[in-house]
């Protein structure tokens, strides 16, 4: 069945740091468009563990505001893995901006607190990466491909960056202009578009590595697979 490119879900994480393992939610947006509209649904997330400094630099949020205004974190992640497992079932398109760290940021949480991750829930995608999928389809170039940029690329506004539901719509929008530039894509099911991007990704990461090395740089972990990464790590 080729994809359903009418309803796209936009979702986007803020966290208390970068460990897919050990960092958790402390805010979401899950940004329903569909022919009827926008639906967005955001929140504030109270984690259990500190904000990192540097975390709440990049996007605003403390360790006070957070526990404050913030749903409880087990709350969260159900509503968010139910939400995800839904838009999957009914056939939405996920969009996200390097959204491997956000599903597997959510499927660790959920294996913390429910002992079940997103695929143990009946979770398959379909996925689309904007940062994956420029990387695949749009012409070499040098620079970022930073949401900041791919918007610039693709002449979509940012608004709100850094915030969860401003960079959602953000992604949806250059996830839009992605369908209609390259249109291969929509004749694509979920399962071949998934494949194709986890194809491509772990290419670039393994380049990327043989890179590095030639450049006395230090080796990135390559995931065992994508876009829900259970690589082991150290916290």
């Amino acid at each position: 069945m080729m994809l359903d490119t009418t309803n796209l879900l936009g979702f986007d994480l803020e966290t208390t740091g970068l460990s897919l393992t050990d960092d958790e939610p402390v805010s979401y947006a899950l940004s329903w468009w569909s022919q009827d509209g926008i639906s967005d649904d955001y929140s504030l997330v109270a984690p259990t563990r500190p904000i990192a400094p540097e975390a709440t630099a990049k996007h605003g949020i403390s360790d006070e505001q957070a526990a404050r205004e913030g749903q409880p974190l087990a709350e969260a992640l159900r509503h968010i893995g139910n939400d995800l497992v839904k838009a999957g079932r009914q056939g939405w398109l996920l969009i996200g901006m390097n959204v491997s760290f956000d599903l597997s940021i959510i499927d660790a949480q959920l294996r913390r607190h429910f002992g079940k991750g997103l695929h143990n829930v009946g979770w398959q995608g379909p996925v689309l990466d904007i940062y994956v999928i420029d990387r695949v389809f749009s012409a070499p170039r040098r620079g970022s491909r930073q949401l900041d940029a791919l918007c610039e690329f693709y002449g979509v506004e940012l608004n709100n960056a850094h915030n969860a539901l401003g960079d959602a719509h953000a992604t949806v929008e250059v996830a839009r202009r992605q369908l209609d530039a390259y249109p291969r894509i929509v004749t694509m099911d979920g399962p071949s578009l998934m494949a194709l991007q986890e194809r491509e990704h772990i290419k670039w990461l393994r380049n990327l590595n043989d890179y590095r090395r030639e450049h006395q740089g230090g080796p990135i972990t390559i995931p065992k697979a994508w876009p829900i990464d259970t690589t082991p790590r150290s916290s």
